[in-house]
Formats: structure tokens, C-alpha cells, sequence
């Protein structure tokens, strides 16, 4: 009640792809159940998936505001490239950019997604590519060379994964836009990330 008073103009609505397809002889299990917890933080309120989140964003869209922001993130583990290059310690294959079989179970992935949404009568207008692609936990790795000064090894999986989100948008009805550059706050160069600038410039 207190979030709808708000009456917010825009959600961000974030998908777990690793949590929803654990093979690729499957769809993306939009129902998959989540926690509703952030990093494991209480208090948590479990729902049932993102096709919960988008019956509960059409009920809100009918009162107005609350554009959706789709956004991206988590390789599944078998869609995922191995390891390489300047990696942080711990790093899993949801922060590794898909190999090419992936890209293409990303590109269903959005299709799915868009017809869930036609489905629930729900607009989703605004998608990211990918979450904060200059973070070593969303894209890994940064670079192949422990060194700031070495190129960014994020720039092309990024741009291969919004090359393939547009073309899927472009090729689904509706006015779909997309949104590039959406970036964690890490203005300077290191070994392990990319700065804002360096991204947005590359």
C-alpha cells in the first residue's frame, strides 16, 4: 500500500536468467518460484516468478505510471564461456558472458518474456541488456590482462548481447526501446573493472 501510494513512474524489473533455465532443452521457467530476498537479507517476501511480478505490474499500470525497466543478468551455467582471463576469486559462470548457443537461448528468452507480457496485459517498454556490464560480478571477466591499462574484455560480449536484444525487440510488435550503458558506479579503471567512461567510450 505505502509503494502504491508512492505511484512510482518507473520499476526496474530484474531477471535472474540462471535462476530460470537450468538446461537448454527447456524454456526459461517464467514461474519459477524467488525468496524475495535481497542477498539473503530479511525481512523476505516470497513470489511465484517473474510472471507473478508482471500480473502484479498490470494491476498497477491500469492506476498509471510504473513503466518497466527490464534488466538482464546471470548466465546459466551451461550457456556460460570458462574461465579466463583476470578473474576475481569465486568467480561463477553467472558472471560470465553466454558462448554463442547462449545467445541464442537469450534472444528466446526476451521473446518469452514479451509474450508473457502480452499475456498479462502488461507494456514492457524499457530493457537493458545486461546489469552493470563494467562489474566483474555481472560480466567476467574485465579484462584478460590483470592491468588497468589493458583494453576492456566486457565491451564485446556487452555488445553482442545488445545486438541480439535489439533485433529481437525490433522483430516483436509493440514499442519496445532499448537502453545501453546501464552501468555500475565505478568511475575509475582497475584491473578487475571498467570505468564509466572507458565503457560508455569503447
Amino acid at each position: 500500500d505505502a509503494l502504491g501510494e508512492m505511484r512510482p513512474a518507473y520499476y526496474r524489473l530484474v531477471v535472474d536468467w540462471s535462476h530460470l533455465q537450468q538446461s537448454p532443452d527447456e524454456p526459461a521457467d517464467l514461474d519459477h518460484p524467488e525468496t524475495g530476498c535481497l542477498r539473503d537479507v530479511q525481512p523476505c517476501a516470497g513470489f511465484a516468478g517473474v510472471r507473478d511480478q508482471l500480473r502484479a505490474l498490470a494491476s498497477r499500470q491500469r492506476e498509471g505510471g510504473w513503466e518497466v525497466l527490464v534488466v538482464i543478468s546471470g548466465t546459466p551455467e551451461w550457456a556460460a564461456e570458462g574461465a579466463h582471463g583476470c578473474e576475481r576469486g569465486g568467480t561463477e559462470s553467472r558472471s560470465r558472458p553466454p558462448v554463442d548457443a547462449g545467445v541464442r537461448a537469450y534472444r528466446r528468452l526476451i521473446s518469452d518474456l514479451l509474450a508473457a507480457a502480452r499475456k498479462e496485459k502488461v507494456e514492457l517498454r524499457y530493457w537493458s541488456p545486461w546489469n552493470e556490464p563494467n562489474h566483474p560480478f555481472f560480466l567476467s571477466p574485465q579484462r584478460e590482462r590483470c592491468d588497468k591499462d589493458a583494453p576492456s574484455a566486457a565491451i564485446g560480449p556487452y555488445v553482442k548481447l545488445a545486438e541480439a536484444m535489439k533485433a529481437e525487440l525490433e522483430a516483436a510488435e509493440g514499442d519496445q526501446q532499448l537502453v545501453i550503458g546501464e552501468v555500475a558506479g565505478l568511475p575509475q579503471r582497475r584491473p578487475k573493472s571498467t570505468g564509466i567512461s572507458e565503457f560508455i567510450r569503447e
